[in-house]
């Protein structure tokens, strides 16, 4: 009887050694295969943060120009001296370019 339980006990143990070499085996392919999948998603997150980044910029980029254009025709209205109107013009295209490196 003793010896009955005796090898069941080593049995047991050497069954749960294997299944603890197994796991501790296949554990490094499962983090591998995680951290190929972790950068796949990253990578496809940060290609439609850029493009909607991009669609961003350039929809502000035609929101000022157009700003920009209703300001120069407005100026022309009002100035029908050429100098004042191209100093006008000269300030406009800084704090045009102030924006854009903002953005």
């Amino acid at each position: 009887m003793v010896r009955h339980k005796n090898e069941m006990l080593a049995l047991c143990q050497e069954q749960l050694r294997q299944e603890l070499d197994l796991e501790l085996s296949v554990l490094p392919l499962q983090c591998a295969k995680l951290e190929q999948l972790l950068t796949v998603s990253k990578d496809g997150r940060v290609a439609k943060l850029n493009k909607i980044y991009e669609k961003e910029v350039a929809e502000l980029k035609k929101k000022v120009d157009s700003q920009n254009w209703e300001e120069m025709k407005t100026l022309a209205k009002r100035h029908r001296d050429k100098n004042e109107l191209a100093r006008h013009v000269y300030q406009l295209s800084l704090r045009s370019e102030r924006n854009v490196r903002v953005l």
